[in-house]
């Protein structure tokens, strides 16, 4: 559990999605939910932090993207070089170009933005803590009318927190035949389980919400996993200082029967630990 910050009592996946354990029983992996948050922190990322950092100009990319009608737009055309403190920084924000791109409908992208909001990152702990995954965090700030398809990655859950307007998102894929429409507003909560496809509209104002990605390990970096436990293993074994001079068929069979009692009694745990570390490497 994780104390935000003023908090008295620790935030946890309960204040996301209302009730974790029926969460996990009606919605993980399987359908799409809107749930009521609650006790968010106030001092979560806001419209005019985001204006404050693009009209300071010291936003960089890649921290940021601008997407227009599903696409990313070429860095070039929204950065520019600056001198700051006597050093010339290139990809920083060009306040002007991206402000154009907005007003014409374009969507404004954060990308990680926990590595400088604390409450971003917060609540990107309470996550990480929740899942043995990858965890990587995005907000969206979008102007009203504008409409976009999302690509998502595979084995990819994402959870929308809405922080302010509202949104409409349309999801389907997988076992659901027909797409259905889920509509948020502040200080709610939606969940996409992995392989579905989702279309995101705004109306009324603006709209700004964070997106949250538990990104799963994937069979391959399962078997490494298991791999790396086994040679761990065999290596405590007094045999592997001299396994050289071991007759092939006995060490086979010494290494035959350790993999035999090791996959017989595995510490699931550890192994879904390192294969999530194996997964934070290669990303």
């Amino acid at each position: 559990m994780i104390y935000l910050a003023g908090a008295t009592v620790p935030f946890c996946l309960d204040n996301l999605v209302e009730d974790r354990s029926s969460f996990f029983a009606a919605h993980w992996n399987s359908a799409p939910a809107v749930f009521e948050a609650s006790d968010l922190p106030t001092e979560m990322l806001t419209e005019c932090e985001i204006a404050d950092m693009i009209d300071c100009g010291l936003l960089s990319h890649p921290y940021f993207s601008v997407i227009k009608d599903g696409k990313l737009v070429n860095p070039a055309a929204t950065v520019r070089s600056r001198v700051v403190v006597g050093n010339r920084l290139n990809d920083l924000v060009d306040p002007d170009a991206v402000r154009r791109a907005f007003s014409d409908g374009a969507t404004l992208q954060l990308n990680q933005p926990d590595h400088w909001q604390e409450s971003v990152h917060r609540l990107l702990e309470v996550f990480a803590e929740e899942f043995n995954a990858t965890v990587e965090s995005y907000a969206f700030l979008a102007q009203a009318g504008s409409q976009e398809q999302r690509k998502r990655s595979a084995g990819t859950h994402t959870f929308v927190i809405q922080l302010d307007g509202a949104s409409e998102w349309t999801i389907g894929g997988r076992a659901t035949p027909e797409a259905r429409r889920y509509g948020l507003a502040a200080d709610t909560v939606l969940y996409i389980p992995q392989g579905m496809f989702c279309a995101v509209e705004v109306a009324g104002k603006s709209s700004l919400h964070l997106e949250y990605t538990v990104i799963e390990p994937n069979a391959e970096e399962t078997v490494r996993a298991i791999s790396e436990a086994i040679i761990e293993l065999i290596g405590k074994d007094p045999r592997s200082t001299s396994h050289h001079l071991l007759p092939t068929a006995e060490k086979a069979e010494w290494i035959r029967t350790a993999m035999g009692r090791f996959l017989g009694e595995p510490d699931l745990q550890d192994l879904i630990a390192r294969a999530a570390a194996l997964q934070a490497r290669r990303r």
